[in-house]
């Protein structure tokens, strides 16, 4: 019976510990805002096939964030259904940061855009692309509670 109350008692945890680690992704999209402002404007020396690269990259991190947050949540409800709340709680923790992490790479793309092409206004796009995928995956978006909260 302990072990139920532990596991009852856990789900807080994880939420606030979800909670403390998304809002330092966000935090670390806007900081990757300001960083390339650090930089010198010059000539940007990149081709246009380099930025279209670019722009294919983050759409390509932005589309995945999607998918694995489905595939995530998927496993987080076959866990359930066998019974096991703790491997599905685990999952909700690695799918929460798996996405997240997916969702800042937009804003690093940015950054590595706005080094390459000497304009920091480069990475604006990115890193609101990139805040705005965060709060697309926010912690209250991820079934953390009972299973019917799985989308």
């Amino acid at each position: 019976m302990a072990s139920v109350s532990r596991s009852t008692a856990a789900a807080p945890d994880t939420a606030r510990l979800l909670q403390i680690m998304w809002r330092a992704f966000v935090g670390a999209a806007m900081i990757y805002g300001v960083v390339p402002y650090l930089v010198e404007p010059g000539d940007d020396p990149l081709t246009p096939a380099a930025h279209g690269a670019m722009y294919s990259a983050a759409a390509g991190a932005a589309v995945a964030s999607f998918i694995t947050r489905r595939w995530w949540l998927n496993a987080v409800a076959a866990r359930r259904a066998a019974g096991a709340e703790n491997e599905a709680r685990a999952r909700v923790k690695a799918g929460a940061i798996v996405t997240w992490a997916l969702s800042e790479t937009v804003s690093i793309i940015g950054v590595a855009r706005a080094f390459l092409g000497h304009d920091p206004r480069y990475s604006l796009p990115f890193v609101v692309v990139s805040v705005l995928l965060l709060y697309l995956h926010r912690p209250s978006t991820w079934p953390l509670g009972d299973a019917s909260a799985v989308p």
